[in-house]
Order: C-alpha cells, then sequence, then structure tokens
C-alpha cells in the first residue's frame, strides 16, 4: 500500500489539506497518509471529507518537536520551518513504512499516480540510491554548484520524493543531513531543497517530469493564457506550484492555472476561492491592474472572485 507524506503547518492546513483530497479522488488505490506538523498531534483537524474517504486507508499525525535545531533562511520567505521537517522523518514514521512518497503542501494530483507510483518505487529499491526525484532544468548550474560545493551537475526539485526509507536509516541519512545543515546554513538559498542537493550530490534516480510537473505562475501573470489546463493535465500526474506566485495568492489566482488548486479547494471546502494576502495593498494593486487591462474578466467566476476577493480584505490573519 502506498504511503504518503506531507509536512506542513498551521499556514498550510487549507493548502495541505487540498492536495491530500485531490490525491484521494484521483488515485483507484487506498492509501496511507502520514503528516508531520508543526502543532498538531491527532486527527481531529482534519476535515470529515477527508478522514472519510473511500481511498483512505489511514492517516497519522505527527507533532515535531524540535528544541535544537534554528533553519535558515526563513524571514520573509514563500516556505515556513515546516518545509524542513522532512530531515526528520525516521524519527516520527514506524519503522515498517520502508519506501514513502513526500509530497510539498501545494501539489495537486490531477491523475492516477498508482500504478506509476509503485513501478517507481520498485525501481528506486531495486538501485543503489536512497531517493528518487525530477531533476530541475532552470538553474544557473555554475552558481548553484560552486554555492553549495557540489561535484555533480544534477540539481533536483524536492517537492516531490520517493525515499527509501530502509536505505535512509542505515545509511544514517539524518545524521548526515545535520551535519551538512550546520556546516552550510549560509549558503543555503532554497532551503531544504538545496539541502539535499547538497548532500545528495548527484546520487538519485531521476524521474519523468509527470511525478513533479512544474507549473510557475510567475511566469504567467498577466499573461494570455497560453497554456490551457487540459494541456497541463495531460502531461501531469501530479501539478507543483513551485516558486513565489501561489494559486491562492491574488498574483497567483489571476492566471488560469490557478485553476487546478482552486477547483480541488472548492471540492473539498465547497466555497468559491481561497485567498490567502502576503501584502494587502500589493494584492489590490493586483486586483485593479488586472480590471483596468480586463485579465480579471477571464478568471472562471471573476464575480465570486471579486466578492471573496474583498471579503479577504477583512480578515486579519495573513498567511
Amino acid at each position: 500500500m502506498l504511503e504518503i507524506l506531507y509536512c506542513f503547518d498551521e499556514n498550510y492546513n487549507t493548502q495541505g489539506f487540498s492536495s491530500i483530497y485531490s490525491l484521494l479522488n484521483q488515485t483507484s488505490s487506498k492509501v496511507n497518509i502520514n503528516i508531520i506538523h508543526k502543532t498538531f498531534e491527532d486527527e481531529r483537524f482534519i476535515p470529515n471529507e477527508i478522514l472519510n474517504h473511500a481511498n483512505l486507508n489511514s492517516i497519522k499525525v505527527f507533532k515535531f518537536k524540535n528544541n535544537t535545531y534554528t533553519f535558515p533562511n526563513l524571514v520573509g520567505a514563500h516556505v515556513s520551518e515546516a518545509t524542513y521537517y522532512r530531515l526528520f522523518l525516521e524519527d516520527y514514521l514506524p519503522v515498517d513504512i520502508q519506501q514513502v512518497v513526500y509530497l510539498d503542501a501545494d501539489i495537486i494530483c490531477v491523475n492516477d499516480p498508482s500504478d506509476k507510483l509503485i513501478y517507481e518505487i520498485n525501481k528506486l529499491q531495486n538501485s543503489t540510491s536512497v531517493i528518487s526525484c525530477k531533476s530541475e532544468l532552470k538553474f544557473d548550474p555554475d552558481e548553484v554548484l560552486k554555492r553549495l560545493e557540489m561535484n555533480s551537475q544534477n540539481y533536483f526539485n524536492a517537492g516531490f520524493m520517493i525515499i527509501d526509507l530502509e536505505k535512509w536509516r542505515t545509511q544514517k541519512i539524518k545524521a548526515g543531513l545535520i551535519q551538512t545543515l550546520e556546516k552550510k546554513q549560509e549558503s543555503l538559498k532554497y532551503w531544504d531543497q538545496d539541502l539535499l542537493n547538497s548532500f545528495f550530490d548527484g546520487n538519485y534516480v531521476d524521474i519523468d517530469e509527470k511525478f513533479n510537473y512544474v507549473v510557475d505562475l510567475a511566469t504567467y501573470a498577466f499573461s494570455n493564457f497560453s497554456t490551457s489546463i487540459e494541456e497541463v493535465k495531460s502531461k501531469a500526474l501530479f501539478v507543483h506550484y513551485a516558486g513565489s506566485h501561489k494559486p491562492w495568492n491574488i498574483n497567483g489566482i489571476l492566471c488560469n492555472l490557478s485553476e487546478i488548486y482552486q477547483q480541488s479547494y472548492r471540492d473539498l471546502y465547497k466555497d468559491s476561492y481561497h485567498i490567502t494576502h502576503k501584502m494587502k495593498r500589493l494584492s489590490i494593486y493586483y486586483v485593479l491592474k488586472s480590471i483596468i487591462d480586463l485579465s480579471f474578466l477571464r478568471t472562471k467566476h471573476p464575480l465570486s472572485l471579486f466578492l471573496k476577493f474583498t471579503q479577504s480584505l477583512f480578515i486579519k490573519k495573513i498567511i
């Protein structure tokens, strides 16, 4: 049975649950969900639609306990310290779990991944590598490899990972990662992704982009929506909203591809739009600009979006 791992905190509850719900709706087989969370330690905060889903076999929540480590480069970032929790997965996941699929909370499942995941898990198990990931093609190799003191030319996106936990434990990967974290804190521009790449230094099984189909909404901001949702879904099993423009921030919502996330949110929460703000003034600017150039009208539900956006301005909590 597939074991799935998420790591998030209260700032990403809605996103994480929308991701989990999308997976449960797409998979053809039952799955076990594991969550390492900053605040919660049981299932009472999880929506009933997830707890009662026909494709959920079990769900376990582990409260992250940290009195030792300071995680670098988080001030003003679009990620939280929860992105580092996976480094400690062996401290929380039961020893009988030998392989686990890790997903970032900003990933949405758009097609049934079951058989293909099982194939990739078996391939990893039969290899000498500990992890399977998708290589990142859009990066400056001279800057990244020099900064991280890597020998390999291969750098992966860590939003989706298949992890051989048996090898992870045997090879004491956690200890090695902590040692690298302490040594290279000042060099970790992209958080745990840089840390994992620096440590593994190209030693991973490269997987197809359909497992981690990156959608950078900043690329499409205020564009003519040249890429369709249907085209993305035809190429992907998992859509990953990497980058600073997120599909729940107004600058991301104005891109048509945010609808993949928003639809999963609607399915779970029976609400029109999920909207949060980093800076409300900047959100207002984006909306006014999109109204002037008429791009606001190209969103799926412009009236509902405008009403929800207006309501969101009066919510004190900013994420």
